[in-house]
């Protein structure tokens, strides 16, 4: 049996900068792999900015997800831009009515006791976006059967 890689903190100065050039390189990456999505909502994002609607750009933020449905046979990848409202919830609310304001229609979602998520489709393409919100307000947005 192999034994257990146990990974350990940086400890050395040089070891943190090679640990924070990791980071940054992998985040780097991830941007590039979300670049088309992002190009292709920069100015929903920039009427959003306008309109003082906050989004997080931070690294839990602008990075691909796969919002396909799990127990579907056929499971194919269902690729969408996770947008974070930031750290207050009911900034996850006004964003999620910011995009819908903009024409975005709900095209998925799901709710449990403290959460709620919804996934937004710009309508005639397959661009989507994962948004998180309060479970109240994502409960009465979802197309009914959809929670």
């Amino acid at each position: 049996m192999k034994p257990l890689v146990r990974s350990r903190r940086p400890t050395a100065y040089s070891e943190i900068v090679q640990h924070a050039c990791d980071a940054h390189a992998r985040r780097l990456a991830e941007l590039k792999r979300a670049e088309k999505h992002i190009r292709a909502i920069e100015r929903d994002l920039t009427l959003l900015d306008e309109a003082k609607i906050g989004y997080d750009v931070s690294e839990y933020s602008m990075r691909l997800q796969d919002v396909s449905d799990p127990t579907a046979g056929d499971h194919r990848a269902k690729w969408a831009l996770h947008i974070s409202a930031g750290v207050f919830s009911s900034s996850g609310d006004r964003l999620i009515a910011g995009f819908i304001g903009l024409g975005w229609i709900v095209e998925s979602g799901r709710t449990t006791a403290n959460f709620g998520s919804v996934v937004l489709r710009r309508p005639k393409t397959q661009t989507r976006i994962h948004l998180h919100g309060g479970p109240e307000y994502v409960g009465s947005i979802l197309p009914k059967g959809g929670a």
